[in-house]
């Protein structure tokens, strides 16, 4: 995989940057998006032995994402792999939910994917051969309590990446779903001790998931031995979501 080029949304995040890493051990050039925290995604680009160049933009703005495709054209190339990582949490009970809570998770989570692959198909299509990776969640699978907003903006990005799927897969282009359950972060760091007792005990593995773990999954979906694998929704959580 060592010419190809990613882009890879939320890359200041924990997942994201876990990505970031394991793709740059494969050799690969790497853009790395972020909105708000880009001193730590040029920590990250920093740190990685490969060409990298970061971007920011509001993933909602289509004209901002254009943009960023690119820059990442003009210093990298057009990416053959796409991984929309980037999304938000806005928690509160459906009944208690502003709606700018609602709006912000599905403009991040589905509609900036939507935006990045209409945009990355271009260079996909060119090159005959792409891969496409949104990281959902268990939440867009089974629901969530006061996260009703993040599980449906999850959920989207089931039915787009079959869309996907479906419509270019004769083109050399792969689309899949990659679904984390609890992950042990910074986010699941916030939770009560009481909260996390419970949720082990829902887990039949009997643990949290790493990001390492996550990231690898990641990596073999973008890689040639997955070209046969699209459409795909794949949990990672331990037995939770079964």
């Amino acid at each position: 995989m060592t010419s190809r080029t990613a882009l890879i949304t939320g890359a200041s995040g924990a997942i994201g940057s876990a990505i970031a890493r394991l793709l740059a051990g494969e050799g690969m050039s790497l853009a790395l998006h972020c909105h708000r925290n880009r001193d730590v995604t040029e920590t990250l680009a920093s740190e990685l032995p490969v060409p990298t160049c970061v971007v920011s933009s509001d993933l909602a703005d289509a004209e901002a994402v254009e943009a960023v495709f690119g820059q990442v054209e003009a210093e990298l190339g057009l990416p053959q792999i796409l991984i929309h990582s980037a999304g938000v949490l806005r928690d509160a009970f459906l009944i208690l939910m502003k709606e700018e809570s609602w709006d912000e998770c599905l403009d991040v989570s589905l509609k900036g994917a939507f935006l990045c692959t209409k945009q990355a198909l271009r260079g996909m299509t060119k090159a005959k051969w792409g891969r496409i990776v949104y990281i959902g969640s268990t939440a867009g699978l089974t629901g969530d309590v006061s996260r009703g907003n993040y599980s449906a903006a999850k959920a989207g990005l089931v039915g787009l990446a079959r869309s996907v799927a479906r419509e270019v897969g004769r083109g050399g282009i792969t689309a899949n779903v990659v679904c984390p359950g609890v992950i042990d972060s910074p986010m699941a760091s916030g939770m009560s001790e009481k909260r996390r007792t419970e949720l082990l005990a829902r887990i039949p593995s009997g643990r949290l998931g790493t990001t390492n773990e996550v990231a690898s999954l990641v990596r073999y979906l973008v890689s040639e031995d997955a070209s046969y694998v699209t459409g795909a929704v794949i949990p990672i959580d331990g037995g939770l979501s079964m």
